[in-house]
C-alpha cells in the first residue's frame, strides 16, 4: 500500500479534537481542542482553521487531509451516515465539503475502523491478516479487518457490535441507541456505575451519597480493588459480559488477535484479563488461544490510521 508522506490527520470526538501532522508513519505537532458542538457548521470552521494554522506554521507540502469521525460513514463518498454525539445531520456530504473550502484532498473515515488501519499499519496488528480492534469507552465498538483488507460492510455499519443483543429478557437494560440489552449496556463505562447502582439496591445511604457526588468509573474500581463487594460486583459483571462479546466476536470471525482500546477498557483491562479470557474459553468453538492485548498506540491510532487511508 502506498501511503501518503506528509497528511493532516484530524480526529474528531464528541468532546475533543486531535490533531497532528503525520510524515511517514511518525506523529508530529499534535494539538488538541474542545470540539465545538452548537452546530455542524461550527466543526467546520474548527477543521478549517486547525488546516490552517498547521499550514500558516510549518513549511511543508501536504499531500492531504484525513478526518475520522466518531459514527458511521461512508468511506467511499466520505457522506456521514450517522454520528450521535456530533451535530452533523445524517447523511451529510463533509468530504466535498471540506474540499471545496481548502482545494486539498480529503479523506473521511470512521473512527474506530481509522484506528484498526493505525493498529495494522503500525501498532499491535503488525504482520497480521485478520485482526478485529475493539473500542470499550463511553461507547462500543469494533473495526474487522480480514485478510489485511478492511472490512465496511454492505452500508459500511460493519463492527458496530456494541449493538448486538446479549439479554432479551423483561429486565434488559436500556442502551443509548433507543433498544433493550446492547453489549454496550453491559460493558461500557457508564454501564459500570449502572451496575453498581443495580448491585446496591439504592438501599444503602452511601451508595446514594456516591452517587449524588457523581461518581466515575475510575472510582468504582479503586473501590473494588479496595475490596468493596457492590464495586467489585460490578466490576465482575462488566468483566463477564466482555468475555461473552470477545467470544462471539472470536466466532464471527476467527481473528488472529484481538486489540482493545478506549480510555474505559484502558484503565481496568489489568484487573479485568483473566476473568475474560476464562469466560471466553467457555464459550469459543476453538481451543485455540489467541491473543486479547491492548492497542499499542493509544490515541495515536486513529491519527496514524486516518493518513494510512489516504493514497
Amino acid at each position: 500500500m502506498s501511503i501518503a508522506s506528509n497528511v493532516i490527520s484530524i480526529d474528531i470526538g464528541g468532546t475533543k479534537i486531535k490533531s497532528a501532522i503525520v510524515s511517514n508513519g511518525k506523529v508530529m505537532e499534535p494539538l488538541l481542542n474542545q470540539t465545538e458542538t452548537s452546530d455542524h457548521k461550527a466543526i467546520i470552521e474548527q477543521i478549517v482553521n486547525i488546516i490552517g494554522s498547521y499550514q500558516k506554521r510549518l513549511n511543508m507540502q501536504i499531500d492531504g487531509v484525513g478526518i475520522a469521525i466518531a459514527g458511521a460513514i461512508d468511506h467511499q463518498s466520505g457522506n456521514i451516515i450517522e454520528s450521535p454525539n456530533l451535530p452533523f445531520p445524517k447523511g451529510f456530504h463533509l468530504k466535498p465539503e471540506l474540499e471545496t473550502i481548502i482545494n486539498k484532498s480529503v479523506y473521511v473515515g470512521s473512527e474506530l475502523k481509522m484506528a484498526a488501519l493505525g493498529e495494522l499499519y503500525y501498532g499491535a496488528a503488525r504482520g497480521k491478516q485478520n485482526v478485529v480492534v475493539i473500542t470499550i469507552g463511553t461507547g462500543v465498538g469494533a473495526a474487522v479487518i480480514i485478510n489485511g483488507n478492511l472490512y465496511h460492510g454492505s452500508h459500511n455499519i460493519a463492527g458496530e457490535i456494541g449493538h448486538t443483543c446479549v439479554d432479551s429478557s423483561n429486565e434488559a437494560i436500556l442502551c443509548s441507541c433507543g433498544r433493550t440489552g446492547c453489549i454496550e449496556a453491559y460493558t461500557s463505562g457508564p454501564s459500570l456505575i449502572l451496575k453498581m447502582i443495580r448491585c446496591s439496591g439504592m438501599k444503602d445511604i452511601q451508595i446514594a451519597k456516591r452517587i449524588d457526588k457523581g461518581i466515575k468509573p475510575k472510582d468504582i474500581l479503586q473501590d473494588a480493588i479496595k475490596g468493596n463487594q457492590i464495586d467489585k460486583k460490578a466490576l465482575d459483571e462488566t468483566a463477564f459480559y466482555i468475555g461473552i462479546c470477545v467470544a462471539n466476536v472470536r466466532n464471527y470471525y476467527d481473528p488472529e488477535i484481538i486489540i482493545f482500546r478506549g480510555g474505559f477498557i484502558e484503565n481496568i483491562w489489568e484487573y479485568i484479563k483473566n476473568a475474560v479470557e476464562d469466560e471466553t474459553r467457555k464459550r469459543v468453538m476453538s481451543d485455540q488461544e489467541i491473543p486479547l492485548v491492548l492497542s499499542e498506540l493509544g490515541g495515536d491510532s486513529v491519527l496514524l490510521g486516518v493518513a494510512s487511508a489516504i493514497q
